[in-house]
């Protein structure tokens, strides 16, 4: 019923550029934790088709997703047997946190906590890090 999508989608797998789709993607989401519509040009596609994108649009396609989160939070509180206004500090990390709707619900769950975001990055990759050296390394290594 769209023959326009179909051909993009068959330039992206045809020419590998998934990953160049993926970058003009978090320029958007980046862009849209600032503005409230953005112009983005697809120069990289054939067509060099352009999009216009409104915030709104960006938090309807997010919000199922940071439900789930809530919910996640809810039932680590239960299970934890404590309520929101017990927790003090709050340390977001992942660049989705930047994002003004999700830090916000944060920021609305926890209204006694203080919110550290810096080292958002870096504390991904600490995580990761520590992850694999409880999984992977020697004994001796992982006290």
């Amino acid at each position: 019923q769209e023959p326009d999508k179909i051909s993009r989608m068959m330039d992206i797998l045809q020419n590998n550029l998934g990953h160049t789709n993926l970058d003009y993607i978090e320029m958007a989401k980046i862009q849209l934790s600032s503005q409230d519509i953005i112009k983005q040009r697809f120069e990289f596609l054939s067509d060099c088709p352009e999009f216009t994108t409104h915030v709104s649009e960006f938090i309807n396609a997010i919000k199922n997703n940071v439900e789930k989160i809530v919910l996640a939070m809810n039932a680590c509180l239960s299970q934890a047997s404590i309520r929101n206004t017990d927790i003090d500090l709050i340390i977001l990390t992942g660049g989705s946190t930047q994002i003004p709707y999700v830090y916000n619900i944060f920021k609305s769950m926890f209204p006694r906590a203080v919110i550290s975001d810096s080292n958002k990055m870096d504390s991904v990759g600490l995580g990761l890090a520590y992850d694999a050296m409880h999984r992977f390394a020697e004994p001796q290594y992982t006290k």
